[in-house]
């Protein structure tokens, strides 16, 4: 589904990411962790064509992508959960999940406003309601709700449990399960590491620009001095 080959990105003259490879398969969530500053947002922003890669190669469904600007790679399928969420505050609920150009996901499905509001029951009870307000879980939901309805075939998702209660973490939990259930590819970065290693099938580690380790989830679970060594936990 997705594909990374040695991928090198820059902020001006800083260069952030040194040779990033990582990949999602088909059905899979991949969790990508790692310390704060040590590119996670960069790898997703690079991805999502917000930033562009100097060297390297990115692949949606073995098409490569990389110089393409970011409305053709929703186009092609990438939906985005970005960090900090990006809710407009005078746009109520409904016109936020009215904004994506509709297209049918590779399985030939639709997210349609009636699904949209069964996975988010509390979306529905405050359509109205603008952006600004509504709380940080109820955003939270919001930002991952506008992206499904662009009928992504991959997801993307920067950060969702930034800044929520445990019981709003919970809540993103069961989200990605319901979601991972249904088979929908997702690239997760999280710090919150009991949670993606919860609902992940891989994990990438990523120090410095590079990714120094890669495992199945349950594996890195296990594995307690891996996690203290390179996340701190």
């Amino acid at each position: 589904m997705l594909s990374l080959q040695d991928v090198h990105a820059h902020y001006g003259p800083s260069h952030v990411l040194h040779g990033v490879s990582l990949g999602v398969s088909s059905g899979e969530v991949v969790a990508l962790l790692g310390r704060n500053g040590v590119g996670k947002t960069t790898t997703i922003r690079t991805i999502m064509g917000l930033i562009n890669a100097s060297e390297g190669s990115i692949a949606l469904k073995d098409v490569p992508i990389q110089g393409e600007p970011p409305y053709k790679r929703a186009r092609r399928g990438i939906g985005l959960v970005p960090q900090g969420r990006g809710i407009f505050p005078n746009l109520s609920v409904r016109e936020h999940l009215l904004l994506p150009p509709q297209r049918k996901q590779q399985d030939g499905q639709q997210w349609t406003l009636e699904e949209v509001y069964e996975l988010f029951p509390r979306l529905k009870e405050r359509e109205r309601n603008a952006g600004n307000q509504l709380s940080g879980g109820e955003q939270q939901m919001l930002s991952i709700a506008r992206a499904l309805r662009g009928g992504p075939d991959l997801l993307l998702l920067d950060e969702p449990s930034e800044g929520l209660s445990p019981m709003m973490v919970e809540r993103v939990g069961e989200i990605l399960r319901e979601l991972k259930s249904r088979s929908l590819p997702i690239l997760l970065v999280e710090q919150n590491v009991r949670l993606a290693l919860s609902v992940a099938d891989r994990v990438y580690i990523m120090n410095k620009g590079q990714v120094v380790h890669e495992s199945a989830a349950s594996e890195l679970a296990e594995d307690k001095e891996t996690q203290h060594r390179l996340l701190g936990v």
